[in-house]
């Protein structure tokens, strides 16, 4: 009996705290490059901690963006990455690949039409 009341105590999960959001122009500006891709294949990085996903770009408003890259997203904020679905992605650069989190503005591209047509109006200034 003992054994089964300390498989049911609850363990310490470390919960991802985003802080508030800023503004589209700040999400824009902190991000290295900004993009709408779709994710080609989803794999654990070599220490088990992090997903390392790689991208097929279809779109792009910020930064030189490759027509394919990788992205790693780790820690307790990862971004939940599905293999087949587009996403508007905002980006940090790395040595030899790019980074993202759920904090950073990221969303599906099918529910980001608002944030897109920003974007778009952006880059036409």
């Amino acid at each position: 009996m003992l054994l089964s009341v300390s498989l049911l105590a609850p363990s310490p999960v470390l919960a991802c705290k985003c802080k508030k959001l800023s503004s589209n122009e700040g999400i824009y500006r902190r991000a290295s490059l900004i993009v709408v891709a779709r994710v080609v294949s989803l794999q654990p990085d070599r220490t088990g901690n992090a997903q390392v996903a790689t991208l097929e770009v279809e779109q792009s408003w910020k930064g030189d963006a490759p027509k394919q890259m990788v992205v790693v997203t780790g820690d307790s904020c990862f971004y939940p990455f599905v293999v087949g679905r587009k996403d508007l992605l905002f980006l940090e650069k790395l040595e030899d690949s790019y980074a993202t989190d759920r904090c950073g503005g990221n969303r599906e591209a099918s529910q980001a039409a608002t944030v897109i047509q920003w974007l778009d109006r952006r880059k036409l200034r």
